[in-house]
């Protein structure tokens, strides 16, 4: 028996063991499920990819269009995507949080509906001139990548992944640009609560 409890696979060997298992199924193409807590590993292994939560399924797609198009809240929490807040639609291309107006695309929800965005930290910005100020918070430097945590006006939070090569500002002011295309919008459930994730689980089918 071990003297200490089995704690998984450090994070090289499981990302080697995880591409072999790829490359396995490329070359005898068997039918594989894979039931997953991580997003990272269901994103490499999976054709087909079904979430999870409660015991309910929240969507079921390919993997390109699942993880690209999450199809409620929740869903973009399993899959690991931050950056989601409250706010009102104000016409169909405007989001209002606080009083700062978010353009988004276009959108049939009637004005005064309460709804929940989210944008990728990748695909925020930073630019000199436009779009929204922001207060950096703390800056992680990941190797190719830096991640940034900052702060709109509104006192949302958001991550912002930027490359390293262009190093950002590691504190103070900056602006950031959120691209309309890539903020998604669901209407907030009737309560305007956060669904609970407990028990979650994602399963992941890799054909």
């Amino acid at each position: 028996m071990l003297d200490e409890p089995f704690t998984g696979l450090d994070t090289p060997v499981r990302d080697e063991l995880r591409r072999e298992l790829r490359r396995l199924q490329q070359g005898t193409a068997p039918t594989t499920v894979i039931i997953t807590h991580d997003p990272e590993e269901a994103a490499l292994l999976a054709d087909e990819t079904l979430i999870v939560a409660g015991g309910q399924l929240l969507q079921a797609g390919d993997q390109r269009d699942v993880f690209a198009h999450p199809a409620t809240p929740e869903a973009a929490r399993l899959l690991g995507i931050r950056n989601l807040h409250p706010g009102r639609i104000a016409d169909p291309h405007t989001i209002e949080v606080d009083g700062t107006r978010i353009t988004v695309a276009t959108t049939d929800l009637p004005a005064g509906t309460p709804v929940t965005r989210c944008i990728r930290p990748e695909d925020i910005r930073l630019t000199d001139t436009g779009g929204h100020p922001a207060t950096i918070l703390d800056t992680v430097h990941l190797g190719a990548i830096t991640e940034l945590r900052a702060a709109l006006p509104t006192g949302h939070e958001l991550s912002i992944a930027v490359t390293t090569q262009a190093m950002p500002p590691t504190t103070g002011g900056c602006r950031i640009h959120l691209p309309p295309e890539a903020i998604t919008v669901w209407p907030a459930p009737p309560d305007d609560t956060r669904p609970t994730p407990a028990s979650n689980t994602a399963p992941s089918r890799a054909n």
